[in-house]
């Protein structure tokens, strides 16, 4: 009868009611969040950094990502697509995402052993469309002032690949991930 109890229990905890869960992922509260994540793959190390947890609506918000080669060489050939970062971003309250499109070319970048490749998030995402009337008035107010009230989640990511080109049979491909959140609160 205990065990019953016990697996009773731990099993109702699992469970959410569907607004408590966001998409894919529970929400946590903001406060439990971090502004600042990283991320070790092999040789590598990828930041995602939101400069604050916390913003004033119609302010700017400032979130770069880093990446540092930590490997043996004094340097090493990266290869990407307009850019190895990626930004996107979640806002949970009301549950819109806000993609990050990028060009798709091959290109390089030669990363020095410790000297971080930055990047600072500029704007992206766009509406269709197909798209509800709630979230394309939400873009517009997004490109025209700057980030809505809300709460938001960066999903950040360096895709990149090293070895000696796209027909390299040594190549070696990367996803690197890491989580970030801020809010942004009414002035």
């Amino acid at each position: 009868m205990k065990l019953l109890l016990l697996l009773f229990l731990a099993l109702s905890g699992c469970m959410q009611s569907p607004g408590e869960r966001g998409a894919s992922d529970p929400v946590k509260p903001i406060d439990e969040r971090p502004a600042a994540a990283e991320t070790k793959e092999g040789e590598f190390v990828y930041r995602l950094v939101s400069e604050r947890s916390e913003y004033e609506s119609g302010g700017e918000v400032v979130l770069y990502a880093e990446l540092i080669y930590t490997g043996p060489e004094e340097s090493v050939t990266i290869y990407h697509a307009a850019s190895p970062f990626s930004f996107p971003i979640r806002e949970t309250t009301r549950g819109y995402e806000i993609g990050y499109m990028m060009n798709q070319p091959l290109l390089h970048t030669e990363l020095r052993r410790n000297v971080p490749l930055r990047e600072t998030y500029v704007k992206s995402g766009g509406f269709g469309e197909q798209d509800e009337r709630e979230y394309v008035e939400f873009m517009k107010r997004f490109w025209k002032e700057g980030f809505p009230e809300g709460e938001y989640i960066v999903n950040g990511s360096a895709d990149f690949f090293v070895g000696n080109g796209p027909d390299d049979s040594d190549k070696i491909d990367y996803r690197i991930e890491a989580t970030v959140s801020f809010a942004v609160k009414g002035s």
